[in-house]
C-alpha cells in the first residue's frame, strides 16, 4: 500500500493522481514496511555513534589529593625506616655496653661491672652502695636474655629501654642511660621501673622497699594519682618511701635526678626505727622540670642509693 506524498491520502496501485489533492503519484512515497526496515541515514548513524561513544573521564581534585597523599605516606614510611635503621646503628655500641654490664653481674663480677660505669655515677654511688643496689634487684644478677628496641641518643646521652629475662623466665623492663667516654659507652644509670626493691639485705642493714610517687597529696594525706605520670607544671611531688630495718639516727636523703643534673637533697633523721613508710614531699613549683623521665632517689646514711623512675608529661 502507498500514500500520497503531498497530502498523505491512501493510493491504490493503479492511481496516477491522488483522488484527494490531484498530485501526481509517479514519485511514490515509501511504504510503511520500507520505512521501518530502512537503514538510518548517514547523519543519523553518526549522531548515534557520537551519543554512544563514552567520554574521557577526568580525575577529580579528591582523587588527585588521595594519590598525592598516598605517595606522601609511602615516602614518610620510607624515611621512618631509615631513621630507625640509623638509630639502631648509632646505639648498637651502647646496647653492647649494657649487655656486657649485665653479663658481668651474672658472673658475680661486681668490680668489673662497676668499672663500666661513668665517673659521675661513681661519684654519687660508691661501690658498696652499688653492691646493695644489685642485691636489691636479684634479676640483675641472673639475666639470660635481653631485648632493647627503644633506643635514642640525644645531647651525647644514650637512652636504652627494653626487657630482660632471668633463668626462671621472669621478664622485667629495664631502662639504661649511658654517656660516651672516649670510644666507650659508660653506664650513667640503671632502672627497673616496674620492680620494687623490697629485699631485706642479709646482713640486717637498712634498705628501701616500695616507693610510690604521686602529684601531691589529698587532704587525708593519700597520694594524688599514685604511680601515674606527673602532669607538667605540677607544683608538688609527693612520695611514700618504705624504709626497711631503719636504725635510729640514720639519715635519709631524697632528691630528684635526671642524668647528671639533680636537685638539692631534703634530709630527715628523726624517723621511727624498724620498717615503716616515710612521707616525702618536694616543692617543684619553682623548678624547671620539662616533660621527660626523671628519678626519685633515696640515699641512706649518705651511701646506699635507691631510685624510682617517674615521668612528667
Amino acid at each position: 500500500m502507498s500514500f500520497c506524498k503531498n497530502c498523505g491520502a491512501e493510493l491504490s496501485e493503479t492511481d496516477e493522481f491522488c483522488a484527494k489533492c490531484g498530485h501526481e503519484t509517479h514519485e511514490e512515497v515509501k511504504t510503511t514496511a520500507e520505512v521501518e526496515s530502512s537503514p538510518p541515514a548517514a547523519n543519523e548513524e553518526n549522531e548515534t555513534k557520537t551519543v554512544s561513544t563514552p567520554s574521557k573521564r577526568k580525575l577529580s581534585g579528591c582523587a588527585i589529593a588521595a594519590i598525592a597523599g598516598g605517595a606522601f605516606v609511602v615516602l614518610m614510611s620510607a624515611l621512618g625506616v631509615l631513621v630507625l635503621i640509623f638509630a639502631f646503628a648509632a646505639t648498637s655500641p651502647a646496647v653492647d655496653a649494657v649487655d656486657a654490664h649485665l653479663e658481668a653481674l651474672k658472673l658475680g663480677q661486681i668490680e668489673i661491672a662497676y668499672d663500666g660505669t661513668a665517673g659521675d655515677f661513681q661519684k654519687s654511688t660508691p661501690i658498696d652502695s652499688y653492691r646493695s643496689f644489685v642485691a636489691s634487684y636479684p634479676i640483675l644478677g641472673d639475666v639470660v636474655d635481653s631485648s632493647f628496641s627503644d633506643r635514642e641518643v640525644e645531647n651525647g646521652i644514650a637512652t636504652i629501654k627494653g626487657t630482660i629475662e632471668d633463668s626462671a623466665g621472669n621478664k622485667e623492663e629495664l631502662h639504661a642511660r649511658l654517656i660516651k667516654v672516649g670510644d666507650e659507652w659508660k653506664i650513667l644509670g640503671l632502672n627497673l621501673p616496674n620492680v620494687i626493691s623490697s629485699q631485706v639485705p642479709g646482713d640486717g642493714s637498712s634498705s628501701v622497699g616500695e616507693i610510690v610517687i604521686g602529684a601531691g597529696r589529698n587532704p587525708d594525706g593519700s597520694l594524688i594519682n599514685p604511680g601515674s605520670p606527673l602532669p607538667a607544671q605540677t607544683p608538688m611531688l609527693s612520695a611514700n618511701v618504705e624504709l626497711i630495718n631503719h636504725p635510729d639516727g640514720e639519715t635519709v636523703e631524697v632528691y630528684i635526678r635526671q642524668g647528671e643534673s639533680r636537685t638539692a637533697s631534703i634530709t630527715a633523721t628523726n624517723l621511727a626505727e624498724g620498717s615503716s613508710f616515710m612521707p616525702a614531699d618536694i616543692d617543684i613549683s619553682e623548678a624547671n622540670f620539662p616533660p621527660g623521665e626523671y628519678e626519685f632517689v633515696v640515699m641512706l646514711a649518705g651511701q646506699a642509693q635507691f631510685a624510682k623512675a617517674f615521668e612528667i608529661r
